[in-house]
């Protein structure tokens, strides 16, 4: 008897349970802390160098292009900064902002070997190679390299990356500028009236290069060249860049159920009749009109939906005319009510009664 009593009683709690969780939304906003390294070359041959040094003391070059600008236009900026390139992996005090060439040049070969993605720019399309090194739950960390140069409104393909992917590396360390040279922080242009694809989201940044002719008396020369006279004897200028930054995505719920119930309202019997949106921006905004279900009225006609930095969730009630089917549905859920805390206070009675035998003996 005691054994049927207690399944009874576990049986009643978790009818009770369930009910009440039934109808419960838990949806969490998804955030990644994204960490991206873009990649920089430009080459230059040696006759240029030469000339430039003959009228100045420093060659100033500048050039622009474009790269992705992360996930999303609104993600929030960690940090950003220029990463220093030295020589030797072993002058190397800090790996969080230093990098050495070799590094350097098994990273970009990695790269140009990776996931190719097209890139809307204004003056039309680029291509853009990336590299993703790591990817958990919290991050992603990713390398990536440009496909056009801009310079002096002049557009140019980048063709010395397939060219020193194919060289040794000591090769193009021995050919490498890495004393001067600047990168201008990024400018995301998104929303400059430039037409975009769906999810392009572009910066803009500039490199400039400042070189001494000091900078260049020990270097050897690199043959880029894949036949023919052409990119023999060429100058190596490599930069990296790096970004931090979190995105979060965010989900957006509307249940619609039956007036001081949390039971969902059906439609001809299908499924539940609910609004739900997931992967949402913060600042995503829409009105939704509720529905309109046969035998039921609202007075919640439309929800303004609005991502504020977390998820978002709301109910609107309807007070309808229940069908006896339905009637007989809700019955059933009452019944089972009634029945679980009926359950559970004979158990209660019945301990309490056993209990006051037993001492009365």
């Amino acid at each position: 008897m005691n054994k049927k009593l207690l399944k009874s009683t576990l049986l009643s709690f978790a009818l009770l349970i369930t009910l009440f969780y039934s109808n419960k939304v838990s949806a969490d906003q998804n955030c990644k802390v994204y960490k991206d390294y873009y990649y920089f070359l430009d080459a230059t041959d040696k006759s240029t160098y030469v000339s430039e040094f003959e009228a100045s003391e420093i060659y100033r070059k500048n050039s622009s292009t474009f790269v992705p600008a992360g996930e999303a236009s609104n993600s929030e900026m960690i940090d950003q900064y220029q990463i220093e390139i030295l020589k030797e992996a072993s002058s190397i005090t800090d790996e969080q902002v230093q990098m050495d060439l070799n590094t350097y040049y098994t990273n970009l070969k990695k790269i140009k070997q990776s996931e190719e993605k097209e890139l809307t720019i204004p003056n039309g399309k680029s291509t853009v190679n990336i590299y993703k090194e790591l990817e958990t739950e919290e991050n992603v960390v990713r390398h990536i390299l440009h496909g056009k140069w801009y310079t002096n409104g002049q557009e140019n393909e980048n063709i010395f990356i397939p060219l020193v992917v194919k060289r040794d590396n000591s090769e193009l360390i021995n050919s490498s500028i890495i004393a001067t040279g600047e990168l201008e922080k990024f400018t995301d242009i998104k929303g400059t009236g430039i037409k975009f694809e769906k999810g392009d989201k572009i910066f803009n940044v500039t490199v400039e290069r400042s070189i001494l002719e000091s900078d260049i008396e020990e270097l050897g020369v690199a043959d880029l060249s894949d036949g023919g006279n052409y990119h023999k004897a060429m100058y190596i200028a490599p930069a990296v860049y790096y970004i931090e930054y979190e995105y979060c995505s965010y989900n957006a719920q509307i249940d619609y159920v039956k007036e001081g119930t949390e039971v969902p309202i059906k439609e001809e019997d299908k499924l539940d009749v609910s609004y739900t949106k997931s992967n949402l921006e913060d600042g995503f905004n829409e009105t939704v009109t509720s529905p309109d279900i046969e035998g039921c009225v609202t007075k919640e006609k439309e929800v303004d939906v609005k991502i504020d930095g977390e998820d978002f969730y709301e109910i609107v009630e309807y007070s309808c005319d229940v069908p006896k089917s339905e009637q007989t549905g809700d019955t059933l859920i009452y019944v089972a009510w009634i029945v679980g805390l009926g359950a559970l206070g004979y158990s209660v009675y019945y301990f309490m009664n056993l209990k006051k035998q037993k001492s009365e003996y």
